[in-house]
């Protein structure tokens, strides 16, 4: 099969997707003939940066010239840059546009070479500089250009477009599942749609028809049985099976970082459940996430990843309070399951107590934003 993420790559305003702030913006300038002379797209991997730069030359009748500062970073690679500027565009186009992608990999030295070019560039260049780090990028640089940050891509937006490719492509689902599968696949990619279309393609190379375990196999990551029964063994400070399970998962292949990960994701959603069914454990998986987090910010740059980890967890059972909890990977001992829910529905909830949970789980959001740019990278590293 072709590279899907060429054969859908945006290739006019219409199939950009999730971005129509910036694209109303760049198409009215374009209308009123007020093209500005720098650019600078920030925003996640995926997002469709350096696409939108891209569809944006097509509509000014332009000649396009991509670099990658990650690989040409130094000051060589400018004065070449500087030195190409003076010519005009060839085939009769209009503009020269150039795309630098990662821009903020560029030297201090580079940079200082940059500046009087993209301060007074020749009437027919048009620079696009694309970035996940604007903060790396000097203020003399960012003064000069026209910033626009790019949204994380939805997930209805991302499944909305896997499901036209599946279409296109004739590539198969899991009947019974198919939009489960699919919105398994967008929430994975923290709103990257490449990543998305590579996490599909990577699906169809392992099974013939996708269901959620292809996308677990495709990830190495695990599925949320897993989840319930690492989080059992935590809550209930069982280390020998805290120790056991996790060796026995690194054994099966799982990538740590991206197990911590939906971990984190795995407490966040199981404490808004327990909000509105009023079960205990809430300060204790408060912890964890909040452990969790923290552990994920110490093994960036780390070597020893498992032995960090498995110390890790050790320590968050001794720090988890003495109350015990039932098994979350066994069903309760009961028949009628939707009566039994619909009586914890109707229990009565003191107020108080869910103001100062809430305020809890609003506390760990913070943090999870705060941390949000390492989860990016954590994600997609082993792709």
């Amino acid at each position: 099969m072709r590279d899907l993420t060429r054969q859908y790559r945006p290739k006019d305003w219409d199939s950009i997707i999730g971005q129509d702030a910036l694209v109303k913006t760049l198409k009215n300038e374009i209308k009123t003939n007020s093209v500005g002379h720098a650019y600078l797209f920030c925003g996640p991997r995926g997002t469709g940066k350096t696409t939108t730069g891209r569809v944006f030359a097509s509509y000014l009748d332009a000649q396009v010239i991509e670099l990658d500062a990650a690989s040409n970073n130094g000051v060589d690679s400018v004065r070449d840059l500087r030195n190409d500027v003076q010519f005009l565009p060839t085939d009769g186009k209009k503009y020269k546009v150039y795309i630098i992608d990662e821009v903020h990999m560029l030297t201090t030295g580079a940079f200082n070479a940059f500046l009087k070019t993209l301060e007074e560039p020749p009437a027919h260049v048009i620079f696009v500089l694309a970035t996940t780090d604007p903060q790396k990028i000097p203020v003399t640089i960012l003064s000069r250009c026209q910033r626009f940050d790019l949204k994380r891509i939805t997930v209805d937006d991302i499944v909305k477009r896997l499901a036209y490719i599946c279409e296109q492509e004739s590539i198969k689902l899991d009947p019974e599942n198919a939009g489960e599968v699919l919105e398994y696949i967008a929430r994975q990619v923290d709103g990257g749609m490449r990543d998305a279309i590579k996490l599909l393609q990577k699906c169809t190379s392992l099974d013939e028809v996708i269901t959620i375990q292809t996308v677990v196999d495709a990830l190495g990551s695990v599925n949320e049985e897993h989840l319930k029964a690492m989080t059992t063994f935590l809550l209930n400070k069982d280390i020998k099976n805290v120790v056991t399970y996790f060796n026995q998962l690194v054994a099966d292949g799982i990538d740590v970082k991206i197990f911590l990960a939906d971990m984190v994701e795995y407490l966040k959603e199981s404490m808004t459940d327990d909000i509105v069914q009023n079960v205990f454990n809430i300060d204790d998986r408060m912890m964890l996430a909040d452990s969790l987090i923290t552990l994920l910010a110490s093994l960036r740059n780390a070597t020893q990843v498992k032995t960090l980890t498995e110390l890790a967890l050790i320590k968050m059972c001794r720090n988890v309070s003495t109350q015990t909890v039932e098994s979350e990977t066994k069903s309760p001992a009961i028949e009628d399951k939707k009566a039994v829910n619909e009586a914890i529905q109707s229990l009565p909830v003191d107020n108080e107590a869910l103001k100062q949970i809430t305020d809890k789980l609003t506390q760990l959001e913070k943090r999870m934003v705060v941390n949000e740019m390492m989860m990016d990278q954590l994600k997609f590293q082993r792709r």
